[in-house]
């Protein structure tokens, strides 16, 4: 079965795909909410965080201290349905970021701190409510991590089940630390 399609045909439908709505990239609200404290914490912003990458629109803001603590805020509205912060410092391959060095809810953990490991993005009026949230876990753990983390507690929490080790060797092979490049802290 062939379809055929006029020129003029093709013109309607993609008038109709400039109509549909473009909705920002969740890192990017989620940043014009928290720069003002972020940065006053001393993190600058270290990407385009109105970027969205991939077939899930996922999008991140990631952050780094003039110590080298990076803060990685991502958001994946498609397939999970989900937003994460990452912590530490970061682990490069060939291709650019692989990862960091594991979820910010295992470094609040090692000061007894609670912070969700995911956070459950949802729909319509949703996503804001879960940004404020997300921005309340940091406005009421970061400045007390940051003020007492340590080379130490980053490299404990690179070795943990979600930690960078373990992402690098099993995406690059046991001899990952010969791929990777891991950034400076302290």
């Amino acid at each position: 079965m062939k379809f055929s399609v006029t020129f003029e045909d093709f013109f309607v439908c993609m008038a109709h795909v400039r109509d549909f709505p473009v909705y920002p990239a969740e890192a990017s609200q989620f940043h014009k909410m928290a720069w003002c404290f972020l940065s006053d914490m001393g993190f600058e912003l270290i990407n385009d965080p109105s970027l969205k990458h991939g077939r899930f629109s996922a999008s991140s803001a990631v952050y780094r201290s003039e110590q080298g603590l990076y803060i990685s805020v991502g958001f994946e509205s498609g397939d999970s349905n989900s937003a994460m912060i990452f912590c530490g410092r970061k682990w490069s391959g060939q291709r650019g970021t692989l990862c960091f060095s594991n979820n910010y809810s295992v470094l609040a953990k090692r000061f007894e701190m609670d912070v969700p490991a995911t956070y459950k993005l949802g729909y319509g009026d949703e996503p804001p409510k879960t940004m404020e949230k997300m921005f309340d876990d940091l406005k009421k753990t970061l400045p007390k991590i940051q003020d007492r983390v340590t080379l130490t507690d980053i490299m404990s929490i690179e070795e943990g089940t979600n930690g960078a080790r373990n992402i690098a060797a099993g995406k690059l092979g046991l001899n990952f630390m010969e791929e990777v490049e891991i950034s400076s802290f302290g």
